[in-house]
């Protein structure tokens, strides 16, 4: 299977992936290959039709918060807990059961969107259920960048990304430099770049 990173335009990325029927060797590859482009890009996740698989699976890898400037460890969640020192993980069929109320403003930026950036106010809490690839069926509840990052892959999933999310005043800012990105993002060769540019992971869905 030929996986490219796909940019925003992709048509592939407008739509919705189909559900999985059960775990198999295919897909177990599928995500080991996701991985490896996650990691090459700077990534901290990645969804199948992100690399031209309209199927739901994601693959995250995060690292667990470390000490505020006092040095006090942060209260992170269950699922920061049980699912943090398994990453990378692959997930099939994930999906948020619940939101909590309290939501937060930060920074998200997107493989599929290269060099582009901008705030996005989400819930801060998730409960997710998923099936991973040894069988097990769970379901956790998720906070930090672990829940953002959830929420921001199964958008993916959902056919909508990140950007599809933002105020109308702020997509008409910055309708030019996206609609360079999408002008790029049919040009021969484009998909198989990557863009880091020094960002952190923790900016790169």
């Amino acid at each position: 299977m030929d996986l490219r990173l796909r940019i925003y335009g992709d048509p592939i990325l407008s739509a919705k992936a189909e559900r999985i029927a059960q775990a198999t060797n295919e897909l177990k590859d599928l995500s080991a290959r996701m991985i490896d482009i996650m990691r090459s890009s700077n990534g901290i996740g990645l969804a199948g039709p992100q690399v031209g698989v309209s199927r739901r699976i994601i693959v995250l890898e995060l690292a667990m918060p470390g000490p505020d400037k006092d040095g006090n460890l942060p209260v992170i969640s269950p699922g920061e807990a049980l699912l943090i020192p398994r990453m990378p993980l692959g997930m099939i069929n994930p999906v948020i059961t619940s939101t909590n109320t309290k939501t937060l403003e930060a920074e998200e930026g997107c493989l599929s969107v290269p060099e582009f950036y901008a705030s996005l106010t989400r819930p801060t809490e998730v409960d997710i259920r998923f099936q991973a690839f040894d069988g097990e069926m769970l379901s956790v509840h998720c906070g930090g960048w672990l829940a953002r990052a959830l929420q921001h892959e199964i958008d993916h999933l959902n056919g909508i990304l990140f950007v599809d999310k933002l105020s109308k005043e702020m997509l008409r800012a910055h309708k030019p430099k996206l609609e360079k990105i999408k002008k790029q993002g049919s040009q021969k060769g484009f998909f198989n770049r990557f863009f880091t540019n020094g960002h952190t992971k923790e900016e790169l869905f």
